[in-house]
């Protein structure tokens, strides 16, 4: 794999138009759906991490609540810097097998084996819960880092592969369905199964999470392989004459454009009202309302319920457009927000009623930004001629990574002032200050961020009339 040295190659509007006919033909159907394949992974990943990653640093690994902050947050800004330098290398390599598709070889086993070591406890459980605790912020603080870099080394050539496989607006909207139903599927099958097993091993934490670490590395390395092999990027994007120009210019030019920053500014608050409920939502089940016992039960209708409202919102989307969607969709999801404030302790069922509606708001996350992201580098294709595709979506997961580090972030410290209780896990044993902060962390403030994410959206500038323009 060679990258080129001298900028980020942007291939001349001219010669995009120019093969347009060659990228907006039918997609075969393997060819789709192992594109598909490429989000299992990342669906694996992000449900197993985004609900447990929290309970496995408090009560298996024993991190003091403060630390377990600070490594969430340190391991995502780090991460979120990688992103844009990533990006820039896929857009100038230059490989038999195209720009994208290497790096998704080369990073499926590192970050199969870092995902399986992120959740190991080489420390034990013996002793002081406070013994070790430099030691253990060291060992994940690296391996966190290590692995969300390998991570980042898949997800963003696979997301901007989807720019290069076809410039048109209904088969691209084909291509994020198809992924956002496989990520969704596997979200569901990575939440239950490591809720499974913390079922079964009830009295062996650390024997579960080994066990779920092992499992998802499996997960996360054998789709990647798929979409490697299944998919071909078209050569339209590799030919033909070639501007340079540096990433720094690129970077400056990208963050000045409305609709752009627009759109990231809603996909953050967004993301991060979802991060907020979804980090905290074993620890409020545990504690708030004391329905440990249904926990795997409420994981597994809140994804299934996503997965079912993915498919309507596909549909409502194509009548009345991605802008409107998203506005109704979020609109009921503050419903579900004060519905987790106000559920007395004890009753599952409200629980579970208000886990089947939370798939609506959670479908949306997945589904709109992303559908409504390529509408913007097109925008930007057609003014300036420059297709800077690496940039764009590596600085949309920068933003994005930023403002999920600052919620894990905010999430641990208000639970260290709250004087949590570490490997203290079983129901109703955490003292009131850690049940109302919880009830605060998936109630009052995701939904303020769901209301900035609305009022911003408000004066974001692509109607469809000018996407079908582009």
């Amino acid at each position: 794999m060679s990258v080129s040295s001298e900028g980020v190659d942007t291939p001349l509007r001219g010669k995009v138009s120019d093969d347009s006919d060659e990228r907006t033909k039918p997609m075969e159907r393997s060819a789709l759906l192992s594109f598909g394949a490429g989000a299992s992974g990342i669906g694996w990943v992000m449900a197993v991490m985004g609900f447990f990653m929290t309970p496995f640093f408090l009560d298996v690994a024993l991190i003091n609540p403060g630390y377990a902050g600070t490594i969430l947050l340190v391991g995502r800004v780090w991460d979120a810097f990688t992103d844009p330098i990533i990006g820039n290398l896929t857009d100038r390599t230059r490989t038999r097998w195209g720009r994208r598709r290497p790096w998704l070889l080369f990073s499926a086993i590192p970050f199969g084996i870092l995902y399986f070591g992120l959740w190991q406890v080489p420390f034990g459980q013996e002793g002081d819960p406070q013994d070790n605790q430099g030691k253990k912020v060291a060992y994940y603080m690296v391996m966190y880092c290590l692995f969300e870099t390998s991570m980042t080394c898949f997800l963003i050539p696979y997301a901007t592969l989807l720019l290069e496989l076809s410039n048109d607006v209904q088969q691209r909207n084909k291509l994020v369905m198809t992924r956002m139903m496989f990520a969704t599927v596997f979200t569901l099958l990575g939440a239950v199964t490591q809720g499974v097993l913390t079922d079964i091993f009830v009295n062996d934490q650390v024997q579960a999470y080994f066990l779920g670490g092992l499992i998802g590395g499996v997960a996360i390395t054998i789709p990647a392989f798929i979409t490697f092999v299944g998919v071909r990027e078209r050569p339209a994007h590799l030919l033909g004459k070639q501007q340079r120009i540096s990433m720094f210019k690129g970077i400056f030019e990208i963050i000045r454009i409305r609709s752009y920053m627009s759109l990231t500014m809603v996909y953050l608050c967004c993301w991060m009202a979802i991060t907020l409920v979804q980090n905290n939502l074993v620890l409020y089940v545990a504690h708030s309302t004391e329905t440990s016992d249904y926990e795997t039960i409420f994981l597994g209708v809140l994804l299934l319920s996503t997965f079912i409202f993915l498919a309507i919102w596909v549909k409502v989307m194509k009548r009345y457009g991605k802008k409107t969607t998203y506005v109704i969709g979020m609109s009921s999801y503050i419903f579900v927000f004060m519905g987790l404030y106000f559920i007395p302790k004890g009753n599952a069922l409200f629980v579970g009623l208000v886990s089947a509606l939370g798939g609506s708001g959670t479908a949306i996350g997945f589904l709109i930004p992303q559908c409504m992201l390529p509408d913007v580098v097109d925008e930007d294709t057609v003014k300036t001629g420059y297709v800077r595709e690496g940039l764009f979506f590596s600085f949309f997961v920068f933003f994005e990574k930023c403002a999920v580090g600052v919620a894990l972030a905010i999430s641990n410290y208000a639970l260290a002032l709250a004087d949590y209780e570490i490997g203290n896990s079983e129901s109703g044993t955490q003292n009131a200050r850690v049940d109302q902060t919880l009830r605060i962390l998936v109630g009052p403030l995701p939904t303020f961020l769901i209301l900035s994410s609305l009022v911003i959206l408000y004066f974001y500038p692509l109607t469809t009339e000018k996407v079908d323009a582009n």
